[in-house]
């Protein structure tokens, strides 16, 4: 009995004792300076955890001197945390799947994980990253620029710094109307948003929402729509003089084959007269391609040109 009791209190003060401690008491076993019985006894522990110390000195004293084996550049240590953020890794930067993810490590780490830990894991990093995002002052954005994405015909409402390429705001949606619109700008109102400036495809839902929580800012038409109408304007100019020139071929050659005698008849498909002045020009100028930079006249020439192109169309 007085043994066992002997055996337990080693055993607790060997659970008491510190890293340092370990580290002295392995190396003092290593050095022979002092045998196992006495450093037992001069510690508290028993003689098993002194050995213990002093084959693991012993062990770390021939890894940090053997040769190291050729091609090693370095050995990683593989802890949940790591396979956490591979998960992460591949999640955001490779855009694999939960299915391509599981493979992944049960493959190269021969190590099982189902796809609700996957899930989790994303789900957990995901609601850090949305704490630190509401806890971000967006005081200093100037210039807004906001649009839809769609994924799996859903709406994903974001808006973005102009300046510093800051996605302030990204949420997918049932809707994209005014009143979705408006719920997000408000919580990012909540965080000091105040443009001067908002930039968008002036879609009605977002320019409710921008009349409602952002009054009296400057609202511009993004290039990317503007250039996409301008294209789709010069197609159908351009459709419409290939159709005229069809017409024409057709109209002389009935009249070579005397199948016309009275032109007043004639009653071809309808067909475009470019207008003159600046819109006859900015039209003109996407048709062979040049574009409006090599044209004299500003951004705001071509802007209000196109929509009275648009207009007659």
């Amino acid at each position: 009995m007085h043994s066992i009791c002997q055996s337990v209190t080693a055993n607790n003060h060997a659970a008491r004792l510190t890293p340092a401690l370990r580290k002295q008491l392995g190396l003092s076993a290593a050095a022979s300076k002092e045998t196992i019985t006495g450093l037992a006894n001069r510690n508290g522990v028993c003689r098993k955890t002194v050995r213990k110390a002093r084959d693991k000195t012993l062990t770390a004293v021939e890894n940090a001197f053997s040769q190291k084996q050729p091609g090693v550049l370095f050995h990683l240590p593989v802890t949940k945390k790591w396979i956490e953020s591979l998960v992460l890794g591949l999640m955001f930067i490779t855009r694999a799947s939960y299915r391509f993810i599981k493979t992944i490590i049960n493959d190269l780490f021969d190590r099982s994980i189902s796809l609700g830990k996957i899930h989790n894991i994303y789900r957990a990093a995901a609601n850090e990253a949305s704490k630190i995002n509401n806890s971000i002052d967006l005081s200093d954005i100037d210039t807004l620029c906001a649009d839809e994405l769609f994924h799996q015909n859903k709406p994903i409402l974001n808006a973005v710094d102009a300046y510093s390429y800051y996605c302030c705001t990204l949420s997918i949606n049932d809707h994209r109307d005014g009143d979705t619109w408006g719920v997000h700008l408000l919580d990012a109102k909540e965080q000091g948003l105040n443009p001067c400036v908002m930039v968008s495809d002036q879609a009605d839902g977002l320019v409710a929402a921008q009349n409602l929580v952002f009054p009296g800012i400057v609202h511009r038409y993004d290039n990317f729509h503007l250039s996409r109408m301008l294209m789709d304007l010069r197609r159908f100019y351009r459709n419409r003089f290939r159709s005229s020139i069809t017409d024409r071929k057709d109209i002389e050659r009935r009249i070579e084959n005397g199948l016309i005698v009275d032109l007043n008849t004639v009653n071809p498909r309808q067909s475009c007269v470019i207008c003159p002045n600046s819109i006859g020009r900015v039209a003109s100028s996407f048709m062979t391609g040049r574009g409006p930079h090599n044209e004299k006249g500003s951004a705001n020439d071509v802007s209000r040109g196109s929509r009275k192109i648009a207009r007659r169309a």
